[in-house]
């Protein structure tokens, strides 16, 4: 289990910045084992780890002659413009460095798209060729038939907002929003989808959105927050919204926009 050290923590000073990334490291160092573990029990042929985090990059030490690939998926490194110096902290320099390092280091690099293959191209000086383009799957689910579903019971002109609830998500993008319908669509239903993340005042994003719709007049019982809907769930999430909202300032390729395709729903989302 990857151990979540308080956040508290990171105030202290010199040391506390580099607690998320110590932790990191600790982490991956602790996937060693288990790892060769597994390469040797069930004789597997190939690992795979995400970009984010750098999880691949003790891969050599857990086995010499099993190949890994890293799937690029959005690592830290390419989003850090994204977080405010409270967020990111300097610590995110080491986490950047073993996302690089992992993704140097690995025997095959796969990715959902041209822009995410460029950027890490760029950022890592490799060649394209390197990087070979493996769309996100769509699950088998979404190619089902449509079925009106009343799974979540929302009310006419809902607006729903799927994905964390942080900066770089769009939440706070969305919330800013939620005013501006509401002097055209007065009756308009806001829903928020997605877990809670810490905000840079050491709130929960979920407090200071509250705070901030409460303060521009918009009344409780015109928006609501889900938390983390189940992926069994969230068909239903997406079909039953009037319009889905999603508004990140960075994404790759993102499964909430061609999900809610498949659903058939209308889409508002950033460019």
């Amino acid at each position: 289990p990857r151990s979540d050290w308080p956040w508290s923590l990171r105030r202290i000073p010199l040391i506390g910045p580099q607690i998320p990334s110590l932790n990191l490291l600790a982490y991956n160092t602790r996937l060693i084992l288990p790892i060769r573990g597994l390469i040797l029990r069930l004789k597997l042929d190939i690992v795979e780890y995400a970009d984010v985090n750098g999880d691949g990059v003790c891969h050599p030490l857990a086995s010499n002659f099993v190949p890994y690939v890293v799937r690029l998926q959005t690592p830290l490194f390419a989003t850090k413009q994204f977080y405010t110096d409270f967020e990111r902290m300097a610590s995110h320099r080491l986490v950047g460095w073993m996302e690089k390092r992992a993704i140097v280091g690995a025997d095959l690099l796969i990715s959902p798209s041209r822009a995410m293959a460029r950027l890490i191209s760029d950022s890592c000086q490799l060649e394209m060729n390197r990087i070979k383009l493996i769309r996100n799957p769509l699950d088998p689910e979404y190619a089902a038939p449509k079925m009106k579903s009343n799974e979540f019971n929302f009310p006419p002109n809902t607006v729903l907002y799927v994905g964390r609830l942080e900066k770089r998500k769009g939440a706070f993008v969305f919330a800013e929003a939620v005013p501006e319908i509401r002097k055209h669509v007065s009756n308009t239903f806001f829903v928020f989808a997605g877990p809670d993340r810490h905000s840079p005042g050491d709130w929960s994003s979920r407090t200071e959105l509250e705070r901030y719709l409460e303060g521009q007049g918009v009344p409780g019982t015109q928006f609501s927050f889900l938390g983390l809907v189940p992926r069994t769930k969230l068909k239903a999430c997406y079909s039953e919204a009037t319009v889905v909202a999603i508004p990140p300032l960075y994404e790759d390729y993102p499964y909430s926009v061609v999900e809610t395709m498949a659903c058939g729903s209308p889409i508002v989302a950033s460019d």
